[in-house]
Parts: structure tokens; sequence; C-alpha cells
């Protein structure tokens, strides 16, 4: 029974299932009700999101929880075949290629685990906007204080859709070392820690990860009617008319003590792959 769970043709069979699920899922994005549950599963806690979906888009609910089904199956058949065949293989025969297929395959399953550790444990909240002298007041005392924005492209790539303007940021067009907001994390009224959070540089404090994920500009009503949008957020400035759009940034704040423990395992995963790829057409 072990040896076909950890066998090569359910890890076979178990990938392509997952590459048709992950091609059906962008699929079901086409369709705006369905990419708007999809969109929800990443600020919400698995069960949690589970539980408001499953009446309202049962087809989504019934996706995921296929797609969660199939990568345990995956999870299981590469920890029986690392511990039964690979582990053999490596101690009975030594070589650095054995090895390194081993690593990678342990450093495959902490990436999995740490990944579905993250979907039932942790806090994430998505789509956080802020402009300059605002602040978001956060858990355990922490608020995030926006002192800034600087962008220095071409702000029609803002106003654009979504969709829209991801095809046309390229190199040439958006430098996301220049465009930036700059930040100050508080606790309890005392600054703790101050960045400019760009685009794939996220401020990191603890197991806390706020991370920029878009700039955009500030509809022209009234203060107070967009903070009513925006719970847990103040306005330091004031409120009234804005007679001018101020630029803003819409952030990305997760709290998950696994986030470090994933990122350094799939940074390892990518160098053993290359190791094992070099030893793989080293001459014997």
């Amino acid at each position: 029974m072990i040896q076909r769970i950890a066998s090569i043709h359910l890890t076979f069979y178990s990938i392509i299932s997952l590459g048709v699920l992950l091609i059906m899922g962008v699929v079901l994005c086409y369709f705006p009700d369905h990419q708007s549950a999809i969109d929800g599963l990443n600020s919400s806690l698995i069960h949690h999101w589970l539980g408001e979906t499953i009446s309202s888009n049962p087809i989504v609910s019934i996706w995921v929880i296929i797609v969660c089904m199939v990568s345990a199956i995956l999870f299981i058949n590469a920890l029986l075949c690392s511990a039964t065949t690979l582990l053999s293989a490596a101690l009975k025969r030594p070589s650095l290629k054995r090895w390194s297929f081993m690593l990678m395959h342990v450093l495959f399953l902490l990436v999995l685990a740490c990944h579905g550790l993250s979907l039932i444990s942790g806090h994430k909240t998505e789509n956080i906007q802020l402009y300059p002298g605002e602040s978001h007041e956060l858990s355990d005392g922490f608020s995030l204080v926006i002192q800034g924005i600087t962008f220095v492209d071409d702000t029609r790539l803002i106003s654009m859709k979504t969709k829209k303007n991801r095809h046309l940021m390229t190199r040439k067009t958006f430098h996301p070392d220049k465009n930036y907001a700059s930040v100050v994390l508080m606790q309890n009224q005392k600054p703790v820690t101050s960045q400019k959070v760009m685009m794939l540089n996220p401020l990191v404090h603890g197991s806390m990860r706020i991370t920029l994920n878009r700039f955009l500009f500030e509809n022209p009503v009234r203060g107070d009617e967009r903070d009513g949008k925006n719970s847990g957020k103040k306005n330091e400035a004031g409120d009234g008319i804005k007679k001018e759009k101020k630029m803003g940034a819409a952030f990305t704040i997760s709290k998950n003590r696994f986030t470090t423990v994933f990122f350094v395992a799939y940074g390892l995963l990518i160098s053993t792959i290359i190791c094992f790829v070099l030893t793989k057409h080293s001459p014997r």
C-alpha cells in the first residue's frame, strides 16, 4: 500500500491534475463573480472563507477543496517517496546527485507544508488604501502611518484599469526602485521602524509583512465618506472636500510565522534544483 502511494505514477497523475485544476482556475477568473470569490481567499483563512463562500459560490468552493485534496495527495506521495526510496538510495550509494535530489524533495515538502499552514493560520488583510497623512490600526497596538508617496513615472499608469496597466508596466515605463511609499510602523504610539516600501520590497517586522501592491489616486469625495469605507483608518489631516487628487497606495498586511520559513525554503529549493541539474550533466 505504501509503495503504491509513493509511486511515481501517483506523482505524475497528481501533477497533471493540479495543472488541469490551475487552468480551470484561470478560466473561472474570466467570470467576475468567480474571480471576486477567488480573490477573497487571499484576505482570509481558508475555513473562514469556505464558511462564507460555500453557499454563495459553490463552484469556486468545490474547486478550492479539490485543489487542496490533490495537493495533500501530492504532499503525502512526496513524503513517502522521500522516506522509502530516495533516502534509501542516497544511503546505499552516496553521491552529490542523489543527496541533492533528496534535499530537493525535502525542501519541496517544506514549501508545501508552509503554504498549507499559511492557509489555516495567521492573518492577512488586502487592499488597505492609504494616503499621505493617514494611518491604519493593526493588531497588538500596531499602526501603519503613511508619510508620503513618491512616484516618478507616468501617472497615467495609475489611472488605467489594473489588467491594462500591468501589461504596460515594463522596465522602461515603470521603475520599482524609484516609486515608493514612505511608511512608519508604530506600536503604542511609538515609532518601531520606518522604511521606503516598494513593490517587491516589503516592510518586514517579525512575523508581520507589509507589501505595496499598487499606487492609486484618491477619488474626489469627502474625506469622511471615504473613511467610512475603510474601517480602522484615520485621517490625520482632517476631513473636508478634497479639491485635488492625492496619490496613495494599496497595501497587503499579513502576519504569519511560517512566511519566513516559506521564502527561505523556496530560495533553497531553487538553488538545489540548479545544483541537481548541474550534477546531472556532470561526468560520472
